[in-house]
């Protein structure tokens, strides 16, 4: 890791395995690692050990039928309490966004989760060039309002 030339001064490192709660990493740290992997002449092999979104690993089952489906690729983390998701999302011409959310004593990692989720949606709309069309209102009285289309490109 070492010509990826990162701050290791803040990180704690108490033991290999990721699960201490004696380990002190940023979100920034981790966000800038991702990046500087993805960008190194590491990138493919990188990019093979993490999960895909709609694809593979943990991300299999997460943003399926979404613009964000094969497009994020991440390493995600969780403990009892703990959620975490590590990546980068993948736009149009090689346009990408690498970001960092965890979260610690949580109630609920569910919640962070989806939250998440729509926050790395977003990213990906952002990087098809994705806007939200009206729909036309309906014509009966009493019907529903359709939600906007979503066109990208």
């Amino acid at each position: 890791l070492a010509p990826l030339k990162l701050d290791w001064s803040d990180v704690v490192l108490v033991d290999g395995s990721g699960l201490s709660r004696a380990n002190v990493v940023s979100p920034r740290f981790l966000a800038q690692l991702q990046a500087r992997l993805w960008r190194s002449n590491l990138n493919s092999r990188w990019a093979r050990l993490l999960a895909v979104s709609g694809v593979r690993g943990t991300l299999k089952s997460r943003l399926r039928g979404t613009v964000a489906q094969q497009r994020v690729y991440g390493k995600t983390g969780s403990l009892r309490d703990v959620s975490a998701l590590v990546g980068t999302v993948v736009g149009t011409r090689r346009r990408t966004v690498h970001f960092a959310v965890v979260g610690n004593h949580l109630r609920s990692t569910a919640a962070l989760r989806s939250l998440t989720d729509k926050a790395v949606l977003v990213m990906a709309e952002e990087l098809q060039d994705c806007r939200r069309v009206p729909r036309p209102r309906p014509r009966r009285k009493n019907a529903r309002p359709r939600p906007p289309r979503l066109v990208c490109g």
